[in-house]
């Protein structure tokens, strides 16, 4: 699967390259548009950049340099699990795990201090009675009649511009559990969330989740999308060479 991500990120990287001048001198500092050369970019560097493509095992990061470069989905590091939420666009800092001016070839790491830079959603794009998938964030308590502390609200992380709000915590997990809530019809009402900076949601117990399609990302409607484009199966066989690369 590594090989596979290797040799189609090679692909895209050599269509790129299709309309470059071919009386570039391969000793140039500079790559001319703005974008830097391989000579420019060191082991280590912090870089940062946008991802142009996603594929099955890692992504093709445009990092304005005169090639792309490659971050395989081992390289993610804390944000392995959250591969399924890249999108075309997603920016993200990352450093250079290796630099080949030979091979004119770059790769990126997000292992040692890299980050990436997740959307949120605005929330007047929340859907209401729409279910999305988050983690409790925090617990409410306040004393009941005989002084003792109770769980009364919660407050849950769903990717958006204001958290999602219980206004009961009956059947809520701890802090940093993963749960599912459903925006009431009244959840987005624009003054409640201007005044408030929260949005209106009910928990969803298991048996709802067996019956529900469930929204597991909200995607920010501000962020254009773009389908995947079916491409011709081309020969890999010409790229093997690569294979020592990695």
């Amino acid at each position: 699967a590594h090989n596979n991500f290797v040799m189609a990120t090679c692909l895209t990287i050599a269509n790129a390259r299709v309309g470059a001048s071919s009386s570039r001198p391969s000793t140039s500092k500079k790559a001319g548009g703005g974008r830097k050369s391989l000579e420019e970019i060191a082991r280590g560097e912090a870089i940062t950049g946008r991802v142009s493509r996603v594929l099955e095992d890692g992504l093709v990061v445009n990092v304005k340099a005169e090639v792309d470069a490659l971050l395989h989905r081992k390289e993610l590091g804390k944000d392995t699990d959250r591969f399924e939420d890249f999108k075309k666009g997603q920016q993200l800092v990352a450093r250079v795990k290796q630099v080949d001016r030979k091979k004119r070839t770059l790769q990126l790491t997000l292992r040692n201090g890299g980050h990436v830079e997740w959307r949120r959603t605005k929330a007047r794009h929340l859907q209401p009675n729409k279910i999305y998938a988050g983690v409790v964030k925090k617990l409410k308590a306040t004393p009941d009649e005989q002084g003792w502390l109770k769980v009364t609200e919660a407050f849950v992380d769903i990717g958006a511009q204001y958290d999602a709000h219980l206004a009961t915590a009956q059947g809520v997990p701890g802090v940093g559990s993963p749960v599912q809530v459903r925006i009431l019809p009244d959840g987005t009402d624009p003054e409640m969330m201007r005044v408030r900076r929260r949005v209106s949601a009910e928990l969803v117990v298991d048996e709802e989740r067996e019956k529900t399609t469930l929204e597991t990302q909200p995607k920010a409607l501000n962020e254009p999308y773009h389908e995947e484009e079916e491409e011709e199966e081309e020969d890999l066989d010409k790229y093997d060479y690569l294979d020592d690369i990695y």
